[in-house]
């Protein structure tokens, strides 16, 4: 097995072939090549710091193992200020080309195909499984948060129990004739 570590993550890799070696990667992604991600934040993304391990396992498969984790600045959708968030990626993988059957592949790997070359873009990878780890509705703790825990309402809010008639008040006025 050869361990790259503290390196600058590569940009193309041929993942069977990676796999056959036993390589393993410890490094870094510079944010600079992130642009999706850069543009779904606040525009402040640190270096991802990345650890890769391409192999073969039992079934005789590649598989590529990692972690990914960098800080990006969001836009809190309470109060609508920016502030930081971490964000870590777990994934699994095992490249497939076009003509291998998908349907055989264990539930534990998700797909990722190959190109012509035999290659994939791992900066891409990296940064598509970032995206996911982006929160739905991006906010501070309600510590942090500049609205805090403060609701905030438009107009008046009936009070639903005066409002509301007690649908069972007709069969008591029967129950009083009886």
């Amino acid at each position: 097995m050869r361990t790259m570590r503290d390196t600058k993550i590569p940009v193309l890799i041929d993942p069977k072939k990676a796999a056959r070696q036993g390589i393993s990667l410890d490094g870094v992604v510079p944010s600079k090549h992130l642009k999706r991600l850069l543009e779904s934040s606040c525009g402040a993304c640190s270096d991802v710091k990345a650890e890769i391990t391409f192999g073969v396992d039992v079934q005789g498969l590649p598989y590529i193992k990692g972690t990914a984790t960098a800080e990006v600045s969001l836009l809190c959708q309470r109060c609508m200020k920016p502030y930081h968030q971490g964000l870590k990626a777990e994934f699994c993988y095992s490249p497939v080309d076009e003509t291998e059957n998908l349907e055989a592949l264990p539930e534990i790997y998700d797909v990722i195909e190959t190109d012509e070359q035999e290659s994939i873009h791992l900066h891409h990878l990296i940064e598509d499984e970032l995206m996911l780890a982006i929160p739905l509705i991006p906010s501070h703790s309600n510590d942090d948060c500049f609205s805090g825990n403060h609701d905030v309402t438009i107009g008046d809010i009936p009070n639903v129990e005066e409002t509301r008639k007690n649908p069972f008040a007709a069969l008591a006025s029967l129950k009083k004739r009886n």
